[in-house]
């Protein structure tokens, strides 16, 4: 009777595995081109743009790689043991579309596969292999994501025009080392794009709470739909809308006759829903040669601001330039949005009239004026003033203190006085200055400073003008100034 022992074989090392994964997803992604069966597949689910398959490299298992194998080996048992080949040596994936899963600095970590045929399991995965986000290379570009369930919804909503997005594929969901990882490249927020039944408000609640370091929104996909089955009913541009409305409010005022629908005031300007770019006019400054604003524009987790002229030609093709190299967007369709905007910006009134308060005034109570008439009529006006004067620290120095005063209450005059202290450094100019002004009201305040030539700068004495008399006396016996440290001739 022959003993047979059951020899136990190394653990797959981490290197061998990843390269073991390259390989087979480079098969996948040749088999796709090659093979109707994955694209007509992809097409079906409404992922009918190959440069995202390309993006992605996505693939497809046609269910031959064991062909591609030599009849014995340790490849045999090295991907069983990653989980490409069953026990049973079937090939796990086969008619398969393959969704590889790429970490944030471009090393695949997983695959995950979806049957073309209604199967009872649809979705498969590598077994005991760790998971991944989805599309994670987002993070190095994009400050704000869009977070969804799948690799099939990250694509849809690619295809609506929002590259910004990750999905989370397999089982596990989304975990606190997930977490780390986006806290670390700098996310800032994070909308939800989930089922509108009551699994995905379940899960989506989930999620609130563990991502609770972020700014995070909620959209539900309606009708019970998942991000791509909506898609597939209602197209790219439907879904899109569901992205933009959440960030819409009711108008508070209409725009002029053919104006586009759906402007809205913000501070300090207006907003518009132009496709699926968001644009924000802010500070529009209107006149007969002059139409400027500052744009804002955002798009699939871009931004760009520009100051633009509206009435200058050059101005206008240089934002669109601008627009369509960073939104890769088509020229004539960011042509078009500047006309519209343009055409709005003429309607309108100009926005900060309309949308920015004016400043309360300050008005005076009967008491207060009562108060103030007596204090200019009292016959000791001047002790007061210069009792004042003292509370704010100044004293000594009447007539000055007077003077400036008198100054500082007839700016409201047709012809202001103006005041213009002479003395050396040290005498206290700046002192009598700030303890005058101290009873000028804040509105009617504007301080100004200008540097004298004896100010401290960072030319030397020998390309300067002006030079301390330490140098001056140095340049007479040629010496070297200590406190300028330069020796250079003097000046004539």
């Amino acid at each position: 009777m022959q003993n047979h022992t059951q020899v136990s074989r190394p653990a797959l090392a981490s290197e061998r595995a990843v390269l073991l994964l390259e390989r087979a997803a480079t098969i996948y992604q040749k088999n796709l081109a090659e093979t109707p069966e994955g694209g007509a597949y992809l097409k079906m689910r409404g992922i009918t743009d190959a440069a995202l398959w390309g993006r992605h490299r996505l693939g497809y298992s046609n269910g031959k790689l064991t062909g591609l194998l030599p009849r014995h080996g340790a490849i045999w048992d090295e991907l069983k043991e990653l989980g490409l080949l069953r026990p049973d040596g079937q090939e796990r994936f086969a008619g398969c579309v393959i969704f590889p899963v790429i970490d944030a600095e471009g090393n695949l970590t997983a695959i995950y596969g979806r049957h073309t045929e209604e199967k009872d399991e649809s979705y498969v995965c590598l077994p005991g292999r760790p998971g991944g986000l989805w599309n994670a290379v987002a993070l190095k570009a994009y400050a704000h994501i869009v977070l969804v369930r799948s690799s099939l919804d990250g694509l849809s909503v690619e295809m609506a025009g929002y590259q910004n997005v990750i999905g989370i594929p397999g089982p596990t969901g989304l975990n606190t080392g997930d977490v780390a990882m986006l806290t670390s490249y700098g996310l800032q927020r994070i909308t939800l794009l989930f089922n509108g039944n009551e699994a995905g408000r379940t899960a989506a609640g989930k999620l609130q709470t563990l991502l609770s370091p972020f700014n995070c929104e909620q959209r539900e996909v309606p009708q019970d739909h998942e991000p791509n089955s909506y898609l597939i009913a209602h197209g790219p541009e439907a879904l899109a809308q569901l992205l933009v409305d959440g960030r819409r409010t009711p108008a508070s005022y209409r725009a002029g006759p053919g104006s586009p629908p759906g402007v809205q005031p913000i501070p300090g300007g207006f907003a518009i829903q132009l496709g699926l770019r968001h644009y924000e006019i802010r500070g529009l400054e209107k006149g007969p040669r002059k139409l400027k604003a500052t744009v804002r524009v955002e798009h699939a987790g871009k931004l760009h601001v520009d100051t633009l002229d509206f009435y200058s030609a050059r101005w206008r093709r240089q934002l669109a330039q601008d627009l369509t190299r960073q939104f890769d967007e088509s020229a004539d369709a960011i042509q078009t949005d500047i006309t519209k905007l343009m055409a709005l910006c003429e309607h309108l009134p100009e926005v900060s009239a309309l949308t920015i308060p004016a400043p309360p005034t300050e008005t005076m109570t009967p008491e207060e004026r009562a108060q103030a008439e007596a204090f200019g009529k009292s016959p000791d006006i001047l002790d007061h003033i210069l009792a004042d004067f003292e509370r704010c620290g100044l004293v000594g120095e009447r007539t000055n203190k007077l003077l400036c005063y008198l100054a500082g209450v007839s700016r409201k005059m047709d012809k202001p006085l103006s005041v213009l202290i002479l003395s050396s450094s040290g005498a206290g100019k700046t002192t009598l200055q700030d303890a005058a002004l101290a009873f000028c009201p804040p509105e009617d305040l504007v301080k100004l400073t200008s540097l004298s030539g004896k100010a401290p700068s960072t030319k030397t004495p020998a390309a300067s003008n002006t030079r301390c008399w330490r140098w001056r006396k140095a340049t007479e016996s040629k010496k070297r100034c200590m406190r300028c440290a330069t020796s250079s001739a003097p000046v004539s």
